[in-house]
Order: structure tokens, then C-alpha cells, then sequence
């Protein structure tokens, strides 16, 4: 099971790309509309929000389900293939409250170091947008 930060985690995640999705138009299956407030706002109109049909609402469950899932999956990918710098950071965390990126971006060096890489080449990039 997953822990309470961990869940409030989730919890704030599916918000944002619900948010993503239905403010921001950030879905290939939506397009570039506009899900929320009193009314949907689309170039050349206006629509309800009250009618919205039960499909859309189903498509617009299954983006924010999908978006959540794959960067869900892509943290444990990344948390695994850094773990290295991972258990360096956690140990700090331990003789210390915080850290910065610094500490962050230091751990990857190190850990690229004793992988024998040439260096950190910042493979945490951002979420790919759909």
C-alpha cells in the first residue's frame, strides 16, 4: 500500500492533470477545449458545462487516468535507475532536514562517476506533454 504522503502525492497529481486536461486542453484524444467552469469555451462557441455527456466525461477520466499512470510509472523507472543517487540523497535527509537541486544534481554526478559515465547529462527531464 502506499503511505499517506505518498497518497496525497497521487491525490495532487491527479488534480494537476485533470487540471491538464480539461483547462489546459493538454489531450491528443480532447484537443484544445476548454472542459471546465460554467462553460466550455471552444474556438467558434460556447457550450453548458451541464451538458457535457457521459462519454466525454468517460474520455476525460481515462486521459487523466492514463496521463497519472505513465508518469507514476516513469518516477519508478527513474527512482530505480538513479538509486544510487537516491540512497545518497535519503542519507542526507537523515543528517539534515533538507536539500536543494544542488544536492540533487551533485548525488546524479556522483552517481554517474561511480557508473563509470562521463558525466550527468540530466536525464530528468520534464513530463512529455502529450
Amino acid at each position: 500500500g502506499l503511505s499517506t504522503g505518498a497518497s496525497d502525492d497521487i491525490q495532487k497529481a491527479t488534480e494537476l492533470v485533470r487540471r491538464m486536461v480539461t483547462e489546459f486542453g493538454m489531450s491528443e484524444k480532447l484537443g484544445s477545449v476548454r472542459y471546465t467552469g460554467q462553460q466550455l469555451q471552444y474556438l467558434g462557441g460556447v457550450v453548458d458545462n451541464s451538458q457535457l455527456s457521459p462519454q466525454t466525461e468517460e474520455i476525460i477520466d481515462a486521459e487523466v487516468r492514463r496521463l497519472v499512470t505513465e508518469q507514476l510509472a516513469r518516477a519508478r523507472d527513474l527512482l530505480g535507475k538513479h538509486r544510487l543517487a537516491l540512497d545518497s540523497l535519503a542519507g542526507q535527509l537523515l543528517e539534515q532536514e533538507t536539500v536543494d537541486g544542488s544536492a540533487a544534481d551533485e548525488a546524479l554526478k556522483t552517481e554517474a562517476k561511480a557508473k563509470g559515465a562521463k558525466g550527468h547529462k540530466g536525464n530528468l527531464a520534464p513530463m512529455a506533454l502529450p
